[in-house]
Formats: C-alpha cells, structure tokens, sequence
C-alpha cells in the first residue's frame, strides 16, 4: 500500500504543503516589563489619579463623579491636571 502511495506521489506532495515560517518573532529579553510590574505602575498611577482628585474642592461631589466630570468638561480636566 505504501508503494501504491509513494508511486503516485501523493506522500510527497503532502510533505511539501507543509509551511514553516521563514522568520519567528525575537524572544524578549528576559529583562523585559513582566504582567507583574505593569500592573503594579498601573495600581500606581490609579492610586495617585486618585489622590489627586480627593485634593481637589472645586465639586462637591464623590470621586466617581470627579472622574466623570473630568471626561465630560476638558477645562476642569486641565484644572485638576495643573494642580
């Protein structure tokens, strides 16, 4: 049976459909920013975003609104931002 197949050809046109990537992605080095510390600069930023909007005394509202309002109004985002 092997012979029938190898004499039709079809063993070697099945070996040569297969694709191999001329060039695979580089490694990065093992030095390189982890999930670790990425989300430990993003808990940072988050938690000094946060502070700096409890500073602020211009609203008296909630720190849930504090963000909003700086989503909704690009002059009290620059208001906080310069503070």
């Amino acid at each position: 049976m092997i012979e029938q197949l190898r004499g039709e050809g079809e063993i070697a046109e099945s070996k040569s459909r297969i694709k191999l990537p001329i060039h695979s992605r580089p490694r990065q080095p093992a030095d390189s920013l982890s999930w670790a510390d990425a989300a430990e600069s993003f808990r940072r930023l988050r938690r000094l975003a946060l502070n700096v909007l409890r500073k602020d005394k211009t609203l008296k509202v909630g720190l849930k609104t504090k963000a909003k309002a700086c989503s909704w109004d690009d002059q009290y985002l620059l208001n906080i931002l310069t503070q």
